[in-house]
């Protein structure tokens, strides 16, 4: 069973701690163990848990969330979008790997549809907008690009799922044929 833990209990995990801060590891055994006769009812996972919401596990210590340097794929992207078409070599060469692991790095962007051939075919570049028309583009002016033929599939849509609809209310009103 779940309780709020208070005060008094927090002042126990407090003085445990302070009593012998260095106690690390194996040696924390003693320490494991007074807590749980000091704090009857409660489990070492719950005791465990407070110890670190209070900041008393390991002070100083830097949390485990650091800042992430961006894999290869991501400094290839980066490179990329820094100096323009680039050929693996190239991209390999400016990062300072191994042409393999730039290689790589490119098909899985490439498979990420992140990056397309340049036209020339022997370049890579970021794919700033539909390569193959499979992908809608937007435009300078924020909207996308739809053309007039897919404007006329819309209206064509909405007619006959109208006409569908109202076909449905009327049977559904007893106004047509009904099965019962």
């Amino acid at each position: 069973m779940k309780r709020y833990w208070t005060d008094e209990e927090r002042a126990i995990l407090r003085e445990v701690y302070a009593a012998n801060p260095a106690c690390r590891g194996r040696a924390g055994v003693g320490r494991h163990h007074e807590l749980l006769r000091r704090l009857p009812g409660r489990t070492w996972p719950s005791i465990h848990n407070q110890i670190v919401m209070l900041g008393l596990a390991h002070p100083g210590t830097p949390s485990k969330k650091k800042d992430r340097s961006p894999g290869l794929a991501g400094r290839v992207y980066e490179c990329l979008a820094k100096h323009g078409p680039l050929n693996v070599s190239g991209i390999a060469e400016l990062l300072g790997t191994s042409l393999g692991r730039a290689t790589n790095a490119v098909g899985h962007l490439s498979g990420k549809q992140a990056i397309c051939p340049a036209p020339d075919k022997h370049c890579w570049q970021i794919v700033n907008g539909p390569t193959d028309g499979s992908r809608t583009q937007r435009q300078p002016d924020g909207t996308i690009g739809i053309t007039e033929e897919d404007m006329a599939w819309m209206r064509r849509y909405r007619a006959q799922r109208d006409s569908r609809i109202a076909r449905l209310r009327q049977v559904n009103a007893g106004g047509g044929p009904c099965h019962s």
